[in-house]
């Protein structure tokens, strides 16, 4: 008994596959649609132009500088 006979009763041990391909879709696409988006966010407020905070009018223009 080597391992040339155990190997092939180890395969009817694993589980087998309960998911569709909607399933498989799910999970092989919507990671890399995430990543995409954020990417696609990430690069507009690094790469452009960064966000601009509005400040109030009382507020003097050095503080614009800080904030």
């Amino acid at each position: 008994m080597g391992i040339e006979t155990i190997l092939p009763l180890l395969k009817l041990l694993s589980p087998g596959r309960d998911d569709d391909a909607v399933d498989r879709m799910n999970y092989h696409y919507t990671p890399n649609v995430l990543l995409a988006l954020s990417v696609l966010i990430s690069f507009k407020q690094f790469g452009g132009n960064p966000i601009e905070c509005v400040m109030p009018a009382k507020v003097p223009g050095s503080w614009e500088q800080v904030v």
